[in-house]
């Protein structure tokens, strides 16, 4: 397949903090990124293409040489300072809708796009994920937190999406409107069953991990898939 791999997320920042006070920083997870993620699907034999949809900051150009993309969405390092006060619900829903403008406006060939996240290291190679998902379906890693988030608003995680081409544009319009109303990435398959009602039952619904809940802060909840990366 013709893989569009999209790295998303602060890759470094001593301002911005998570809410455990902890700083982002890719070469806490760059490793891993290529041993668990990227060299796997090339090694399959897919067809990869990298975008790194991030901020800028003073390791930008070392971000740029070591991970050498394909495509880049670099917002302004200003952008960090403005949330350096505590998570901003915003930026998270920012980087993901852009990179999916990006991939329209540049037209981009693909089969799938794969959203990745630079302060997570993955347990498992991400072929393996891959290979759960199905292609006529929404797909999803987990339903997030208890059985009643899942049943008022089926959370979802926010980790890892995986977003077929003939998806895109139902992506980009539920992320349009949970950027507006300022929403968190866990409601986007409340947004397009509930609010955009691009789904209309479960059965059109991929979930990889069936057994349990789980929280996509894995310092809160331990998952099979990854852990989260970030400098002391």
């Amino acid at each position: 397949m013709k893989i569009l791999l999209i790295l998303r997320g602060i890759s470094y920042s001593t301002i911005y903090k998570n809410s455990f006070k902890l700083c982002h920083d890719y070469r806490y997870t760059y490793n891993n990124f290529f041993k668990m993620v990227y060299d796997p699907l090339v090694k399959e034999g897919h067809d990869v293409e990298l975008m790194v949809s991030t901020y800028d900051s003073a390791e930008f150009e070392n971000v740029k040489n070591i991970y050498n993309p394909n495509h880049i969405v670099l917002l302004p390092s200003e952008t960090i300072k403005k949330m350096k006060n505590g998570p901003d619900v915003t930026h998270k829903v920012q980087l993901p809708l852009l990179s999916i403008c990006k991939t329209i406006e540049s037209e981009i060939d693909h089969d799938i796009i794969i959203m990745h996240r630079f302060d997570l290291s993955m347990k498992v190679p991400m072929t393996e994920l891959l290979d759960k998902t199905d292609p006529m379906k929404y797909n999803f890693l987990w339903r997030e937190c208890s059985e009643e988030h899942w049943i008022k608003h089926r959370r979802v995680s926010d980790g890892i999406f995986f977003i077929y081409k003939h998806q895109i544009d139902s992506f980009k319009k539920t992320f349009e409107l949970i950027l507006k109303r300022k929403c968190h990435l866990h409601f986007t398959l409340h947004y397009l069953k509930n609010h955009m009602k691009i789904i209309k039952s479960d059965s059109e619904i991929n979930i990889l991990y069936l057994d349990g809940f789980l929280d996509s802060n894995t310092f809160k909840c331990e998952n099979p898939y990854y852990t989260q990366n970030y400098k002391v």
